[in-house]
C-alpha cells in the first residue's frame, strides 16, 4: 500500500467524524463481512478528541459522548479506543463519556461486565421503558450547562430482534432521546436479507426501523463488500450521502478502505 493504516482518523474521514450539528441524525449501515467497528471507534475519537485536550490542560470538557452498544461490552471499546491513545476511564472521571452497556444483562443475564469497575450502565431489562430509562440516566450523568452530547447507539437492531418492541416503538423512544441530546449517530446492519424479502416478522420491524431512520436522518454512511468480491488491499467501501433530510448541495462520497490487523484504517479512493 502506498500509506500507512491510521491508527486515528483517516484524512478523507475528518471533515465528517465531527461533533454534528445540532439535532442531526447520522446513520451507518454494515453488512456481514464490513462491520462498522471501526467507524463507531473512529466517531467516538473524532468527538471526544478535543475533550481530552481540554481535559489535559485544565479545563471543562464542553463535549460528551454516550455510547451504547447491543452487540460489543464495555472491554471491546476501552480496547480499541485505548490504541487510538483515548483513555475511556479518564474522560468517564471527566463527565465526558459514559457506556451503557446493552449485551451483558440482556443477553448473559447472570454475567457481570468484566471491566467497567461498576461505571458501566448496564440494561437488566429488556422492554422498552427498561431501554429507555437506562440510556436517559446515562445522558443525564454527562449532561451539563452547554455541554454538547452525542448519543452513539450501536446496533439498536440487535434489541429491535429479542421482539420486546416494534419498530414504532423504538422509533418514538428515540424521538425522545434525540430531544435531551445535541446529536444521535446509529448504526444498523443493512444486510439484503433485512431489508429487502420483508417475509418475516422480524424482516418487516427490521427494514420499518431502518428506512425511517434514514428517511430522518441528515447523514447517511453506509459500509458495504465490494462489488467484484473480495481483494488482499481492500476491506469494504464506505459511501456517506445525505439521508431523507440531509442537504443535497453537499454532494455525495465514496471510498474505499482497508482494516489491518493492528487496528488501524486506511482509507482512499479508487485508483489510489
Amino acid at each position: 500500500m502506498a500509506a500507512t493504516a491510521s491508527t486515528k482518523i483517516p484524512p478523507l474521514l475528518e471533515p465528517y467524524l465531527v461533533v454534528p450539528p445540532e439535532g442531526e441524525l447520522v446513520v451507518m449501515t454494515s453488512v456481514l463481512g464490513a462491520s462498522a467497528n471501526w467507524l463507531v471507534l473512529r466517531w467516538v475519537y473524532g468527538i471526544l478528541n478535543r475533550a481530552k485536550r481540554q481535559v489535559e490542560e485544565g479545563e471543562k470538557g464542553d463535549t460528551a459522548v454516550v455510547l451504547c452498544s447491543f452487540l460489543r461490552d464495555g472491554a471491546f471499546w476501552r480496547e480499541g479506543s485505548g490504541r487510538m491513545g483515548l483513555d475511556l476511564d479518564s474522560l468517564y472521571r471527566s463527565k465526558s463519556f459514559t457506556f451503557v452497556d446493552g449485551l451483558t444483562g440482556l443477553f448473559v443475564p447472570d454475567a457481570e461486565p468484566s471491566t467497567g469497575a461498576g461505571k458501566d450502565h448496564v440494561l437488566r431489562g429488556s422492554k422498552i421503558g427498561e431501554v429507555a430509562a437506562g440510556l436517559e440516566k446515562a445522558i443525564a450523568e454527562v449532561s451539563g450547562e452547554d455541554k454538547k452530547v452525542v448519543l452513539l447507539v450501536d446496533q439498536m437492531d440487535a434489541w429491535l430482534a429479542m421482539g420486546e418492541a416494534g419498530a414504532l416503538e423504538v422509533l418514538n423512544m428515540l424521538g425522545g432521546l434525540r430531544e435531551k441530546v445535541h446529536a444521535t449517530v446509529l448504526t444498523l446492519s443493512a444486510d439484503d436479507p433485512l431489508l429487502h424479502a420483508q417475509n418475516t416478522t422480524l424482516e418487516k420491524e427490521h427494514a420499518a426501523l431502518t428506512l425511517s431512520l434514514a428517511h430522518e436522518a441528515q447523514t447517511v454512511m453506509a459500509l458495504r463488500l465490494l462489488d467484484t468480491g473480495t481483494a488482499r488491499d481492500v476491506s469494504g467501501v464506505v459511501r456517506i450521502t445525505g439521508g431523507g433530510k440531509g442537504d443535497t448541495e453537499r454532494g455525495d462520497a465514496e471510498y474505499l478502505y482497508y482494516v489491518a490487523g493492528d487496528g488501524g484504517v486506511r482509507v482512499f479512493e479508487r485508483g489510489a
